[in-house]
């Protein structure tokens, strides 16, 4: 489906990022579907976006590693790192309602994890009690589309996965999800999400971001999001010490 688009600055291994498996099936990153209560299933795509950063950085940095735990990379053992990033990057939940409460229509008692530094700072506590340093940087949507376009490049080229908090526009309605396995599907909308950013194409004044979301990857058109606004919307990735790595 994506085979014509050309990758301007991508992670060093984003073509088989967290191919995550689980009974002949393969995703691209973790899925808020897997969650077994409601909270989490309904707003949980932003301990996902923190799971799927920190495991790719423990996979590709060997001073990282200790920020994912589990013994390989299939959808259970997954699901377990999920869960830790939970208790760190925890969504907004109604209070008194149960975090297993049955939906009420399309509402799942939360508002998801908002907005940025509530995202970074959860992700670096994480890694704190794991004995690592992350710093988090953070860009709002509303910057210039030059300054977004360098701080996602930047990271890139750093290997760190950059995560990208969508607003309540663009719903980019009906986008293409695919998964390396082939399985692929529209998707209704893209509100109100955290997705993670794993590669960027710029064409003229064409800008799309290739991102992990929902179990597979998606394009979408980053111009778009930035026309639309908004106070929280924005990007979020991490730093830390490099001394080590070039040691090793």
């Amino acid at each position: 489906m994506y085979d014509n688009i050309s990758i301007t600055a991508a992670l060093q291994a984003e073509d088989g990022f967290l191919h995550i498996t689980q009974a002949g099936e393969t995703y691209y990153g973790g899925d808020q579907a897997w969650f077994d209560f409601t909270v989490g299933q309904y707003g949980g795509c932003g301990p996902v976006a923190a799971a799927n950063v920190t495991a790719y950085l423990a996979e590709r940095h060997r001073e990282l590693r200790a920020l994912y735990g589990q013994p390989g990379l299939c959808r259970d053992s997954f699901l377990v790192h999920m869960n830790l990033l939970y208790e760190w990057v925890r969504p907004w939940k109604v209070p008194f309602a149960r975090k297993n409460q049955k939906p009420w229509g399309s509402f799942g008692w939360t508002a998801g994890v908002w907005g940025k530094r509530r995202f970074g700072r959860g992700v670096a506590k994480f890694a704190a009690s794991r004995g690592i340093a992350l710093e988090y940087r953070s860009i709002s949507s509303r910057r210039s589309m030059e300054e977004l376009t360098e701080f996602i490049r930047e990271s890139l080229e750093r290997d760190c996965p950059v995560a990208m908090l969508i607003g309540r526009r663009p719903r980019y309605e009906k986008e293409a999800v695919e998964r390396p396995d082939g399985v692929c599907w529209q998707q209704t909308h893209f509100s109100l999400h955290w997705v993670v950013i794993t590669g960027l194409t710029k064409s003229g004044e064409t800008v799309m971001v290739k991102v992990s979301t929902w179990g597979g990857y998606s394009w979408l058109d980053l111009r778009a999001w930035h026309a639309a606004g908004g106070f929280l919307p924005g990007l979020v990735s991490f730093t830390w010490n490099t001394d080590l790595e070039k040691r090793l």
